[in-house]
């Protein structure tokens, strides 16, 4: 909350003596050098430093853009599976044996298919009003009962 002008000799010392770290903590860059901590000290961000960060978000993204792909295989699957489409199912696998040659690390196994398939059903069946909750926590129920009427 400092003024900007504080700001940034107060963040070259914290790149000086503890690196570059993000909002949770992590070292992004272990060193920076010394005209890029003047430059910070003088309120201009180090190229080293947008670069690092950069190349953290494009991780991140290229990370998340993968997991949502391997979702939506399962998640295409599935659906078939449960709606008892063949073809589907047939369209689904070639395109999971296409990720799978791509991704090697993140195959989908025929197991995480079939467990995909049964939580959904489970997931289903034990729905009330239109919301599934685990047994455990479905004393939250209540809260939306003005709704049905019971």
């Amino acid at each position: 909350m400092a003024p900007s002008v504080l700001r940034g000799p107060f963040k070259a010392l914290r790149y000086g003596t503890e690196g570059v770290r993000d909002k949770s903590g992590i070292v992004v860059q272990d060193e920076v050098d010394a005209a890029e901590l003047l430059g910070q000290g003088a309120g201009f961000s180090p190229s080293s430093v947008r670069n690092s960060f950069e190349g953290k978000s494009a991780i991140v993204a290229h990370d998340r853009a993968l997991q949502a792909r391997r979702s939506s295989l399962v998640e295409q699957f599935a659906m078939a599976a449960m709606a008892g489409n063949e073809e589907g199912k047939a369209d689904a696998r070639a395109d999971i044996a296409k990720f799978n040659e791509k991704n090697p690390d993140r195959r989908i196994l025929p197991m995480q298919l079939a467990q995909s398939v049964r939580m959904r059903t489970k997931r289903i069946e034990q729905a009330q009003d239109g919301v599934y909750l685990p047994s455990k926590r479905r004393d939250a129920l209540e809260a939306g009962r003005f709704a049905t009427g019971q």
